[in-house]
């Protein structure tokens, strides 16, 4: 039973973003609380550090009172104050201070007014500066952020062992769920392969562009909503009220939204990697790729001069970053420009050459086996080479002429070779013709004559067919081309071979396109190669089944049909003397196929063979194709 793979996806997708939102939150809590030294100090140095930093708008809140008015209201809840003039600390401006209270965060700081202008010769500000001593009272008995705080860090350090726990939870479950969603990214339910959507296509540039905007947006709504959260302790305050619960869900939102995002990323790079196509969808590649094809329809030589000029500007920075300090810029500048310059005569003269010596060997892989290099003007390995190459055209031309006459030679000696054996052959015939006709009382002479007449029939077709196969093989067939209605030519190929067909139980389905379809063709050798088609079919056709024969209107002819022991692939079939069957028990000679493949080679056309089990297909197409 296959896995449902859209589940598994869902899992995945749902276990890495809770997971990674969980990990994220989780590790914020621990890495505050480790800002705070929670755990690894008592309560009152963790409130001594926290409100140390929320008493610094206490302390010029006060001091600004007291410049403003020559008074302080005492009453400010927890917080414990002296104010007194810097250049006179022993005086006390204004206090709240209560003898024997403990302090937090007790802490001085000079606090300083500009008082207007007051002329001096140097002509500066005025400025009064007051010392204010502030700290929080260790009772924390009034009613304001200060103890609304304090309890939270009690809660905080109760609960720090569990925050690490689930960081470490988290991490885990978020990096098996990432590997499990780069694994399933691309697979779709019950079909094989990698599949790419319409984002996978985007250019890697777009996603990256796409997700670092979200990833900025949402880090800039985070940090509208949590400015300077480890130096203003203040908004703990807030915990419990509406506000606290609204940032926290917006929070959640956020993370939420930025691991979606982050498992979306990790799901097309992986389809991606999966695909092959990640590099090539980057910026990068699609400028190298860009590049390299602007690069390889250049010509050689201009290859070698780009080449050139870059190897000589990477030398130019190269030079000018290790000897500036040394010299003026202008010397290794110099220096590299004009080496560069007198190597370029050898350099360029080698590339000339390398392209000479190219051409010469396309010229020869293209078949113009007499095709001769110039050797003028070259000396060195470059004059051996070309004189190679020009011995190796003679070498090619010497084994073309060689080859052709040899199979020139055994096409004669088959040619006449076949003749000669037809000759006593058809007196064979024809006399055991004779024989089969006296009248005798022994049966067995007319059924030995039976025999000697199919046998020697049979020889006689084998001889005419090793040569035709033997002129087509070669060449020595000669195709006349006419417009030529395949419809009509399938239709006489067909009639001819009905009764076959019903011998061996063969039901023929024929789909001819009504309009007709005009070929390009020789109708003598239409006729042989659809003759060979309709043997091959009534030999090893299994009985008992149906043949299809259609004609398409780009003149495309197939023939299907069920085959019986079938054992071959469709290269070998086409070869000479190749069979079917292995037994070899059979009428045919193994000729018929490769004959019917170098005819349709003759005419311009094509033989393909396709097997699939014990399914054979033969695919004829003609050119010069039209439709009446």
């Amino acid at each position: 039973m296959k896995k449902q793979i859209t589940l598994q996806k869902w899992i995945a997708w749902v276990l890495f973003i809770v997971s990674t939102a969980a990990l994220v939150m989780a590790g914020a809590l621990t890495v505050i609380g480790a800002a705070v030294g929670i755990y690894d100090a008592p309560i009152e140095g963790v409130e001594d550090h926290v409100f140390r930093q929320m008493i610094h708008d206490d302390m010029w809140s006060v001091a600004a009172e007291y410049h403003d008015r020559g008074a302080v209201e005492n009453d400010r809840g927890n917080i414990r104050f002296e104010v007194s003039k810097a250049d006179a600390p022993d005086v006390i401006l204004a206090s709240n201070m209560q003898e024997g209270e403990v302090l937090l965060a007790e802490t001085e700081q000079l606090c300083g007014f500009d008082g207007g202008y007051v002329y001096y010769e140097e002509s500066e500000w005025e400025e009064t500066v007051y010392c204010v001593h502030i700290g929080v009272s260790a009772e924390l008995k009034a009613e304001d952020r200060y103890q609304k705080i304090a309890p939270l860090f009690t809660t905080f350090m109760k609960y720090g062992p569990i925050l690490a726990a689930v960081t470490a939870v988290s991490f885990v479950l978020a990096v098996a769920s990432g590997v499990w969603l780069c694994f399933l990214a691309g697979k779709r339910e019950g079909k094989e392969g990698i599949f790419e959507r319409r984002f996978d296509k985007w250019p890697l540039i777009a996603v990256l562009l796409f997700y670092i905007l979200a990833i900025i947006g949402n880090c800039g709504l985070a940090a509208l909503l949590f400015d300077d959260i480890f130096y203003d302790w203040s908004w703990l305050s807030w915990y419990g009220t509406s506000l606290w619960k609204l940032m926290v869900c917006l929070f959640v939102l956020v993370l939420l939204l930025d691991a979606a995002l982050l498992a979306l990323l990790l799901a097309t790079v992986s389809v991606r990697i999966k695909c092959h196509t990640f590099w090539k969808r980057t910026l990068i590649g699609h400028v190298l790729s860009l590049i390299g094809k602007g690069f390889k329809v250049l010509p050689f030589v201009w290859k070698s001069a780009v080449i050139y000029l870059g190897v000589t500007f990477a030398e130019i920075i190269m030079a000018m970053a290790l000897f500036s300090p040394y010299c003026d810029d202008e010397i290794p500048f110099f220096v590299v420009i004009v080496k560069n310059t007198i190597l370029a005569i050898p350099y360029f003269w080698v590339a000339a050459n390398l392209k000479r010596m190219k051409y010469s060997v396309l010229r020869l892989a293209d078949g113009d086996i007499g095709y001769k290099t110039d050797a003028s003007g070259l000396f060195g390995e470059f004059k051996e080479a070309a004189l190679d190459l020009n011995r190796l055209s003679d070498g090619l031309g010497l084994a073309v002429e060689a080859r052709t006459k040899s199979e020139r030679m055994k096409t004669e000696l088959i040619t006449n070779v076949s003749h000669d054996i037809k000759t006593p052959l058809t007196s064979i015939v024809s006399y055991a013709d004779l024989i089969g006709r006296e009248e005798t009382e022994n049966e067995k002479i007319h059924e030995y004559a039976d025999i000697l007449k199919k046998q020697s029939t049979r020889l006689k077709k084998l001889l005419e067919d090793l040569v035709e196969a033997s002129k087509a093989a070669t060449g020595n067939i000669k195709a006349t081309l006419m417009p030529c209605d395949a419809g009509v030519l399938i239709t006489q190929a067909v009639g001819e071979y009905e009764e076959k067909l019903a011998e061996h139980d063969l039901t023929l389905i024929t789909d001819l396109p009504e309009t007709p379809v005009t070929v390009a063709a020789d109708g003598r050798l239409t006729q042989r190669v659809l003759d060979n088609l309709m043997q091959n079919i009534t030999k090893y056709a299994k009985e008992g089944t149906r043949v299809f024969l259609t004609l398409n209107e780009a003149g495309q002819v197939t023939v299907k049909n069920t085959s019986r022991d079938l054992i071959l692939h469709p290269e070998e079939l086409s070869e000479r003397f190749v069979r079917g069957e292995s037994s070899r028990t059979s009428e045919g000679n193994g000729l018929g196929l490769a004959i019917a493949s170098s005819l349709m080679q003759t005419m311009g056309g094509s033989l393909k063979i396709d097997v699939d089990g014990d399914l054979f297909k033969v695919t004829l197409q003609f050119g010069g194709v039209s439709v009446s």
